[in-house]
């Protein structure tokens, strides 16, 4: 079945109070439907089973609730510095929910301006390792990917829009991905991020091309190319980081003389002739 990309005239007046306590104004912005739905059949885009993650690194966010707003912040910053990504159609983000199940603001880093989902009611979705698709809908300018979730959250673009602009951004200098929570709300969860990158058509057209943004498949990244703001002074770890060596085996000298002089003075014994018929029992001993 072939889908088609419609378009229409979203205004979004006034200011969006979220959870997270920001109050946003939208200005009137063209916006196209997504021709994504869950029954869209999308090759998985990044490594699975034990090949993903492997290199990825993980955060353990804020272990306690906050008594005032305290925003735990992740930023992912893109191999190869800005990019240009006005012709992304979905991001694609590898993710896996370690722990808890935190209401997440998401999105991308341009000249410090945010664009992002905090857009209430937009659609995006979540594609699993096994193939299968999940619609959620933000609500208070974050999205819920659901405990142990595992795979690629999929955002359309046309369903984000700028959060923070005052640079008159327009994604032609895209820095990083990023992630972000208040943790008066969302606390004691854990996320590993793995690769970031982009559609520029719908994912299931066989004439869209995929574009890496972020590359942790073959090794870990410089730990330079995260950000980390959190109260857990221990946010951040690689796989590396975990990881304990064998202990060495200690050098022992070999005891005895080696070469040519190992045996000089050696007594030798010869043994003796099987005889089946009568037991025969022959004693070395050595003084």
């Amino acid at each position: 079945m072939t889908r088609t990309s419609t378009k229409a005239l979203a205004v979004v007046l006034g200011a969006s109070i979220a959870i997270s306590g920001v109050c946003t104004a939208f200005p009137a912005m063209e916006m196209e439907v997504s021709a994504l739905d869950t029954t869209t059949q999308v090759t998985y885009p990044f490594a699975t089973g034990e090949n993903a993650f492997q290199y990825a690194p993980t955060f353990t966010m804020a272990t306690e609730k906050a008594s005032a707003d305290r925003w735990e912040y992740v930023e992912v910053k893109f191999d190869g510095g800005a990019k240009d990504v006005r012709d992304a159609k979905y991001l694609a983000i590898q993710i896996r929910v370690d722990k808890g199940d935190p209401g997440l603001t998401v999105g991308l880093i341009e000249n410090s301006d945010r664009f992002n989902n905090s857009t209430d009611g937009n659609k995006f979705y979540f594609l699993s390792e096994n193939g299968s698709m999940k619609e959620m809908r933000s609500l208070y300018s974050a999205i819920n990917l659901g405990a142990g979730a595992c795979g690629t959250l999929l955002m359309p673009v046309s369903s984000m829009s700028w959060q923070w602009n005052n640079s008159q951004s327009d994604l032609s200098e895209v820095t990083a991905f990023y992630f972000t929570a208040n943790a008066v709300y969302n606390f004691d969860y854990v996320l590993t991020i793995g690769d970031v990158g982009y559609y520029d058509g719908e994912p299931d057209a066989a004439a869209t091309n995929f574009v890496k943004l972020v590359d942790c498949s073959e090794g870990e990244r410089e730990k330079t190319m995260y950000y980390v703001d959190s109260a857990n002074p221990d946010c951040m770890t690689m796989p590396s980081d975990s990881q304990t060596p064998a202990p060495e085996a200690p050098a022992i000298g070999y005891p005895f003389r080696t070469g040519e002089d190992a045996y000089v003075n050696a007594a030798e014994w010869g043994g003796f002739s099987v005889d089946g018929t009568k037991s025969n029992q022959q004693t070395v001993t050595v003084d």
